[in-house]
């Protein structure tokens, strides 16, 4: 139950925090938004490491440039984001979004040895059925392209970042 609860509260924060994202981003530049976006973000996470951490655990020259080049590429998922939200309709990147997880199953089951389960045939037809028949009723394509660059890009970027982040410690 406890898992549950914190599932769907982090789902109803990141529905909070994507319309807040639509509307503050209508206001300016994509790549000035997600400037000041990821400036904001490292300067918090910045003071929760300093905070909970200290300084003793910098993870070292090269591990610190691989997060900045995996945080970049987090960085053009988010951008395309951006440019998805502000293209097309808001409902229709969320359900789209969710071909993300077809790309989270397979990069689990490849690079993180995740354990092959025969529901996942399933579940990965009907979500990609489900983005198909949805991909039939869009008019505006370039926003169908932007969250496709997006999953793509979040998904490797943060593949990668768990797999660096994980070796760090």
């Amino acid at each position: 139950m406890n898992n549950f609860l914190i599932f769907y509260s982090a789902s109803l924060f990141f529905y909070f925090a994507d319309v807040l994202q639509k509307i503050s981003s209508e206001k300016q530049s994509n790549w000035g938004f997600v400037f000041y976006r990821s400036i904001f973000t490292f300067f918090i996470s910045a003071l929760l490491c300093a905070i909970f951490s200290g300084a003793s655990l910098f993870p070292g020259i090269l591990k610190s440039f691989q997060i900045i080049i995996v945080s970049f590429v987090c960085c053009l998922g988010f951008y395309f984001y951006i440019q998805a939200i502000n293209t097309t309709h808001f409902s229709n990147v969320g359900s789209l979004s969710i071909i993300g997880t077809v790309f989270q199953i397979t990069i689990g089951l490849l690079f993180f040895n995740d354990k092959f389960h025969w529901f996942i045939i399933p579940v990965i037809l009907m979500m990609s059925l489900g983005n198909l028949i949805q991909l039939f009723f869009i008019k505006e394509k370039r926003g169908v392209k932007m969250v496709l660059l997006s999953v793509f890009f979040w998904t490797i970027g943060y593949a990668a970042l768990s797999k660096t982040l994980h070796n760090t410690t």
